[in-house]
C-alpha cells in the first residue's frame, strides 16, 4: 500500500495488505497512540484518523467487512481517481482492525 504525504496523521498507522486472487486481508493499527487521542482514551474515529486514508491499489475490493466489529466498510476516491479507505473508518469503533475484502 502506498503511503500518502498529504495527511495529518500517516505517521500514525501502520497497514499491510494481502491478497490471493480474490481474496484480501488488510490489518490496521494505529502508532504512537499518545499523540491521536486524549490521555485515558482509546484512539477512535475522527480523533484518530483526522483526514488520514489508507491508499489502495485499483485492484483492492470497494467493500471491506471488519471480523473484530463486523461492521462494513466502503472505499472511496480521491479526485484523481485513487482508491482510499479513511483511517477514521476502520478505526471507528475499536482501535485495531482486521479487515476482509471480495470483489
Amino acid at each position: 500500500m502506498k503511503q500518502s504525504q498529504l495527511t495529518s496523521r500517516h505517521g500514525n498507522v501502520c497497514a499491510f495488505g494481502r491478497h490471493k486472487e480474490s481474496l484480501w486481508a488488510l490489518s490496521v493499527t494505529p502508532r504512537w497512540t499518545t499523540r491521536l487521542a486524549p490521555a485515558g482514551r482509546p484512539p477512535l474515529g475522527r480523533t484518530c484518523g483526522q483526514d488520514t486514508a489508507l491508499l489502495l491499489p485499483e485492484t483492492a475490493p470497494e467493500r471491506w467487512r471488519n471480523v473484530l466489529t463486523r461492521e462494513t466498510l466502503e472505499t472511496s476516491h480521491s479526485a484523481d481517481g485513487q482508491k482510499r479507505l479513511p483511517l477514521h473508518a476502520a478505526l471507528g469503533r475499536f482501535p485495531v482492525a482486521l479487515l476482509e475484502g471480495r470483489p
